[in-house]
């Protein structure tokens, strides 16, 4: 059995095979790519039934003086068709679809309040206020504080981060609820994985309820706020500096490269009703990119993710069902890489 590498061919991969507007980028905002872009929607407007007013890549705003989507070392593809304004180079329409690379690279969790994949496994981290049979929103506003730097667990209700957390590494397990920096800071002292899931333990009660436990019930949210007063990812203050960096070693292989994976089962994969992972919102983003050994990936391949940090944000790749990028603001995705992030990696059963 042959298991394949968390190898990119793409900077940014939309996985949508037929809504238009898979990939959107509005607001005048700026999106610099290195490694190329590839969008799986096979919408186009001409002939789409269900499409007439939009392709599949949209860039609403975008000009021939201000382009939208800068794409350097690499190409712009859609399996149908894209808007042409504002993007350079101009789309190759018509492309072949792409399989997502990453499909196994789901973690094969027991179902269980360990986390187990038979191998590794992973414990609560102590002090939060959520359980697995009652999950609860762990915060550090009121007066209450994060232990700096705080170590890799399994999380029962989500975070809320208001002042400075920083971690000491590792793989976090949001068990419901997500993960949000509202006007705080996260950095790391050491390469990080956060996982958003459901609680195994507390559904389907807590999905029925939409309580803390689960992230794909009604207008839930996972990621950054995208309220007023936005918080940083991956900057000082702190002990950790820099960007987040995802693991390279250390993990099991279906998490190598990976910064941040949605559970692929609480989207929907289709065209609506799907979690949304905000990444930066009115704040600042810095994820790793740009070489093999340091790239981070987001990986949501049944969800929508949104960028929407301020200029000057910045992260390695994204492969998700559907991407929008949103702010008026120039962002920046280094890649996986011109080989792609990790050696190709197999497991060979006779």
């Amino acid at each position: 059995m042959n298991i394949p590498s968390n190898r990119l061919p793409y900077a940014l991969l939309g996985l949508d095979p037929t809504d238009c507007a898979s990939f959107s980028i509005n607001g005048g905002t700026i999106l610099n790519v290195t490694g190329g872009v590839m969008v799986d929607s096979a919408a186009a407007k001409t002939s789409s039934p269900t499409c007439t007013s939009k392709n599949a890549a949209t860039t609403t705003g975008g000009s021939s003086g201000n382009n939208q989507l800068n794409t350097f070392d690499g190409s712009n593809n859609v399996v149908g068709s894209g808007d042409t304004q504002g993007v350079t180079p101009a789309w190759n329409t018509g492309a072949n679809f792409v399989v997502d690379p990453l499909s196994a690279h789901v973690p094969p969790f027991d179902g269980t309040a360990t986390f187990s994949d038979g191998t590794y496994s992973y414990t609560t981290i102590p002090g939060q206020p959520g359980t697995p049979a009652a999950p609860a929103l762990w915060s550090d506003n009121g007066g209450n504080s994060f232990t700096n730097p705080l170590a890799p667990g399994v999380v029962w209700g989500g975070m809320n981060v208001t002042g400075n957390l920083v971690l000491k590494g590792g793989v976090y397990i949001m068990a419901g609820g997500g993960f949000n920096v509202s006007g705080g800071t996260v950095s790391a002292l050491n390469p990080v994985t956060f996982i958003y899931t459901d609680d195994p333990v507390c559904e389907p009660g807590c999905k029925a309820g939409d309580l803390p436990g689960s992230v794909s019930g009604t207008g839930s949210t996972t990621g950054q706020t995208t309220g007023g007063n936005g918080g940083s990812w991956g900057l000082p203050p702190g002990t950790g500096t820099g960007p987040l960096v995802a693991p390279t070693s250390g993990v099991p292989d279906y998490l190598d490269h990976i910064l941040i994976y949605v559970d692929k089962t609480l989207g929907t994969c289709t065209g609506t009703g799907n979690t949304t992972l905000v990444v930066g919102g009115s704040g600042t983003f810095d994820f790793a990119g740009g070489t093999p050994a340091t790239s981070s990936i987001i990986y949501a391949p049944c969800s929508t993710v949104k960028l929407y940090g301020n200029s000057g944000s910045q992260g390695g790749a994204v492969v998700a069902y559907q991407v929008t990028v949103n702010g008026g603001k120039s962002l920046t995705l280094l890649g996986p890489g011109r080989n792609g992030p990790g050696p190709s990696k197999s497991n060979l059963v006779q």
